[in-house]
């Protein structure tokens, strides 16, 4: 791994230094011409053939978007807005929401309401976001009409019940207002069996454990958006959700105790209810004031609260006779967020851009937890985040663009724990400061060519969760938590080379990385006062590298005369260095895999309204440990698929699968008598897990 090292910074050094003599030149003596290789359109003719219905449809069609799509899907789960933002925007805009942003709106607008998108490679001015990669921007028609769209359907998994889903969307317009109001339920049923067979140090049998989990996780939103044309000057937009997440679940794990010693139970068998909601309401907006020729004027705010009621019940048989209640959790949270971000943007001339701002982020986590097994634990957690900005946008001319910003963040963490589960019952305060510079370059080389440069510093969020304890399910205990956590800092340095293939019949895009990383955050030992290691958890230590390549592309098969036919795919071969906590000796990072990728496959078949694709996906065995344990995880590959059927020009039947090849995945853990650093193996552990394949079926609709 070492020869890894020195041969990748090698190159990435000489890399850099070939792009760079080759555009030194150019920024000195920068001339005029197109930028073609950082802005490519595709119009409304583009997508006609395909039919689309929503902006999803649309983007799904677009070669090269579907890492950016399954990205904004997901729910952010980052506290405050920060400069780095969303990948999609809508009118160079971001949304003013969370649970309510990007993702939601693909769904919400109308393909007929959309004039054109642009995919956005590298640095461009304008944007309320900075990005080192790709941004998706779309552009609406002025001229909005009215609209309804709206999907039923059902979601399946094997032995689990099937759940209704559905949505249904209306969206119209004025002279000055813009306005949607929307109902969405998502299901995600699931179920999986984990057989696990635990043998002594002496490799004989010792235990088996078959659990088997069905589990469905349903979600209803309410969500309504308007936007006001208050003037030629000034605009206001606002939104706002209603949310109710329900999870609910069975686990039925039998043991089976080989050597079970006289008097003890050769068979148990606990099953678990778990039965978890959360009720989210935000509202959200941003109003945006243009000075004539000095510049704009934009606040974004966003005021949120999630309340959670999470329940556990285990019960529990031994030696299939009556069953009593063996453990009890009851965990009820509340939180919130309140961001206020104001900035001014000016263009100062056309080769110069600046924005300057301020963010406010104000996040609060209260929880209690009750056991049967334990007193009643509460804790409460406060972060104040304050970070100011500037950002410089220098366009040496339409082919090569420096963009350079500093970032200033203050923040204040409270940890108020009375529980016996941390590792001090002392109220924590704490407060951090962070200067974050940034420096990224575009150079397009020529129509097809671009060259990107990043350099910044970025400081981790800490997750508020991990101040909490967690339920660990196999232990059937509540875990140690660390109120002196520290964000993970990390100097980041990247460079790619970006080839676009001619008449957009594709792209491949280069990647050389290199982090730099200060207090990395992973497993440590926790300490009592006798310096006895009495547990491990989510803690720092001093340093950690990450470096390696990444390969992202897409292919148009249009030379094996397969018209509309795309296939994409990105690889990732990445090593890092650390070292082990407990042991100090080196090692790679926990929970990073060496190699992961994707690959897709997607035709269009437009003469008979039908459409189809699939992604396949895998990453490299990954290693972690407790205090107590040795552990390696080894993924196997996935798959998922869709095929649409055109029915008529505004009704189209949608057929998913996922988990295809069941998810599955082998576990082998190495677990000791105490600290593995000084204590005997107590066993092997080897889990194999199976995942049923999930699917769902809907039928969408437009007016």
């Amino acid at each position: 791994m070492s020869k890894f090292v020195n041969t990748l910074t090698k190159t990435t050094l000489v890399y850099s230094a070939i792009a760079m003599s080759c555009i030194l030149p150019k920024i000195l003596f920068a001339d005029e011409a197109n930028n073609k290789a950082a802005i490519t359109g595709y119009d409304t003719q583009y997508f006609k053939q395909f039919s689309p219905q929503t902006l999803f449809d649309m983007i799904e069609k677009i070669p090269g978007t579907a890492s950016i799509l399954d990205s904004v899907v997901d729910t952010d789960d980052n506290r405050g807005f920060g400069s780095a933002g969303e990948q999609l925007l809508i009118n160079g805009k971001r949304i003013s929401g969370k649970s309510n942003g990007i993702g939601a709106e693909l769904y919400r607008i109308q393909a007929k309401n959309v004039d054109e998108i642009q995919l956005i490679r590298g640095t461009v001015n304008g944007l309320d976001v900075r990005s080192t990669g790709l941004i998706i921007n779309v552009i609406l028609k002025e001229d909005m009409s009215a609209s309804i769209l709206w999907d039923l359907g059902l979601a399946y998994a094997s032995d689990v019940n099937a759940e209704p889903i559905g949505s249904l969307n209306y969206t119209d317009s004025t002279d000055i207002f813009t306005y949607s109001l929307g109902y969405k339920r998502t299901a995600d049923p699931r179920y999986a069996v984990f057989s696990e067979v635990f043998n002594t140090n002496q490799d004989q049998l010792n235990e088996t454990r078959v659990d088997k989990s069905a589990r469905v996780t349903t979600v209803d939103k309410l969500n309504g958006k308007i936007e006001y044309f208050i003037s030629d000057k000034t605009d206001l937009r606002l939104n706002g959700l209603l949310e109710i997440n329900k999870y609910k679940g069975e686990y039925d794990k039998a043991f089976y105790y080989a050597n079970a010693e006289q008097n003890s139970p050769i068979n148990v068998t606990d099953l678990s209810h778990v039965n978890n909601q959360n009720d989210t309401w935000e509202i959200g907006g941003d109003i945006n004031h243009k000075l004539d020729d000095f510049g704009n004027l934009k606040l974004l705010f966003i005021t949120n609260k999630t309340t959670y009621d999470d329940k556990l019940l285990i019960d529990r048989s031994e030696d299939f006779n009556t069953t009593f209640k063996s453990y009890d959790l009851n965990d009820k949270t509340i939180q919130s967020e309140n961001i206020l971000r104001p900035t001014f943007s000016s263009q100062i001339n056309e080769k110069h851009s600046i924005e300057v701002g301020f963010e406010l982020a104000i996040n609060k986590r209260d929880s209690t937890i009750i056991t049967n097994v334990s007193p009643t634990e509460h804790h409460m957690i406060k972060e104040t985040r304050k970070e100011a900005f500037i950002s410089h946008n220098f366009a040496f001319s339409d082919t090569i663009n420096l963009q350079s910003s500093l970032n200033n963040e203050w923040s204040n963490v409270i940890v108020d724990s009375q529980f016996e589960a941390s590792i001090t019952s002392v109220p924590v305060e704490r407060s951090f400061k962070y200067p974050k510079p940034r420096f990224n370059l575009r150079y397009d080389m020529t129509e097809q060519d671009q060259w990107r440069f990043n350099f910044e510093r970025t400081v981790s969020q800490l997750n508020l969760k991990d101040f909490v304890p967690k339920y660990n399910g196999e232990e059937k205990r509540l875990e140690l938590t660390n109120p002196n956590l520290m964000p993970e800092k990390r100097w980041e340095f990247s460079s790619t080379y970006e080839r676009q293939f001619n008449k957009n019949q594709g792209n491949l895009a280069t990647t050389l990385y290199y982090h730099d990383i200060e207090d990395h955050l992973t497993e440590t030992p926790y300490l009592d006062s006798h310096n006895k290691t009495i547990g491990s958890g989510i803690g720092n230590i001093n340093n950690a590298k990450e470096y390696g390549i990444k390969l992202d592309g897409s292919l148009r098969l249009s030379l094996l005369n397969l018209k509309n036919t795309v296939f994409s795919g990105n690889l990732t071969y990445r090593g890092s260095k650390t070292h082990n906590s407990f042991t100090h000796e080196k090692q790679y990072i926990n929970d990073l895999p060496q190699l992961d990728w994707s690959a897709n496959l997607k035709h269009d078949q437009v003469n008979l309204g039908l459409a189809f694709g699939i992604t396949f996906s895998n990453k490299s065995a990954e290693r972690y440990n407790r205090y107590d344990f040795i552990a390696r995880y080894e993924n196997h590959v996935n798959a998922k698929a869709y095929i649409d059927y055109q029915l008529t020009h505004d009704l189209k039947l949608r057929f998913e699968g996922d988990k295809l090849f069941h998810g599955k995945g082998l576990r082998e853990t190495t677990r000791y008598e105490s600290a593995y650093t000084h204590s005997d193996i107590l066993r092997y552990e080897v889990r194999d897990t199976v995942r049923e394949r999930r699917f769902k079926i809907s039928l969408k609709g437009q007016f």
